[in-house]
């Protein structure tokens, strides 16, 4: 299979920027004695897959000894309207949760997402004279074309991350996934409607590194190997299919396997790849894991949303928690 990685990694994009359109890793801390956290909780938490689709729950005891629980939604960040409804159990954990939590704070989303976003373009606009169009093939050249447009001249004068971020959109907008549809929007609307906080996993300085991983010459590689996968768009859209379809089914093993089968042929196919899943899925599942930990020391209900990939392929968030005795 070829780079269906690359498409999954634009749902995270997706949401960085319909969400600024719309506005609407590792050990463990150290307590005052030199040893871990979590080493020191008297048992460990129970994790427990819901009927749900792509719901969990780990159920433990905050540093008092009383409950503590933390809800996990694994969600895809563009749909369609076959993701809706979400479960009664799902929809009554995060309206009743203490805390809820997502891979980007609301407040990051509402105050400094747009500005960020921008300010990385601005940063990375090529010299004078110089555009990406002269390092493509022709048949890159015209695909990439085809794909954005108009947009291909203005677009063409920033570093390759910028265009590989609008063909993977462009690409999601026409197999009909809205970000509209995706669940992570769904609960951000519920929450500013009800005026509830949304804390964030990963810094927004994380996700925008995510977007512009790599030198030029990473980020034109990446590019090239977009539009080659896109030259044969029969492959790629089976591929996502599957995904999706497996993921309206609660087909954990399946979501799991795609994703897996995935990054070992991004490795096989070039060495670049295996640093940007470690940053995309290895650094971050293992700090998420520190703070579910933190969440269950801490105490009270947390329901968090995040990309399902996280939860479901290779060494997982539950992975990470087993390693540090949370699980």
């Amino acid at each position: 299979m070829k780079n269906l990685k690359k498409i999954l990694s634009a749902l995270s994009a997706v949401l960085l920027l319909s969400l600024s359109l719309s506005v609407l890793s590792c050990a463990s801390a150290p307590s005052s004695d030199g040893s871990s956290s979590v080493s020191a909780r008297k048992q460990k938490a129970v994790l427990t897959k819901n009927p749900e689709r792509m719901f969990w729950t780990i159920t433990g005891t905050d540093s008092n000894g009383k409950p503590s629980h933390v809800h996990i939604l694994g969600t895809i960040h563009a749909a369609d309207e076959r993701v809706f409804p979400l479960g009664d159990k799902v929809i009554e954990s995060f309206t009743t949760a203490d805390r809820l939590v997502a891979e980007i704070s609301l407040d990051d989303i509402q105050m400094n997402l747009m500005s960020s976003v921008m300010e990385a373009m601005t940063q990375d606009v090529l010299p004078d004279g110089k555009d990406i169009l002269s390092d493509l093939s022709e048949s890159q050249r015209s695909m990439l074309g085809s794909i954005l447009g108009d947009q291909l001249g203005p677009l063409s004068r920033f570093k390759p991350w910028v265009s590989t971020t609008s063909c993977q959109n462009a690409y999601l907008g026409g197999i009909g996934f809205d970000a509209r549809y995706g669940v992570d929007m769904s609960i951000y609307g519920y929450a500013i409607e009800n005026g509830k906080k949304v804390e964030g996993l990963d810094a927004l300085s994380t996700q925008l590194d995510i977007l512009r991983y790599g030198d030029y010459e990473t980020q034109l590689q990446i590019l090239k190997d977009l539009l080659d996968d896109l030259s044969n768009p029969t492959e790629v859209h089976s591929m996502m299919m599957s995904l999706y379809e497996a993921y309206l089914k609660d087909d954990v093993a399946a979501v799991g396997k795609i994703c897996l089968d995935n990054m070992k042929a991004d490795e096989k196919r070039s060495a670049i790849y295996k640093d940007y899943d470690r940053m995309l899925y290895n650094d971050r599942n293992k700090a998420w894991a520190e703070k579910i930990t933190e969440y269950l020391d801490e105490g009270g209900e947390t329901f968090i949303f995040a990309g399902c990939a996280h939860f479901t392929a290779g060494e997982t968030v539950f992975h990470y928690l087993k390693k540090i005795g949370t699980l």
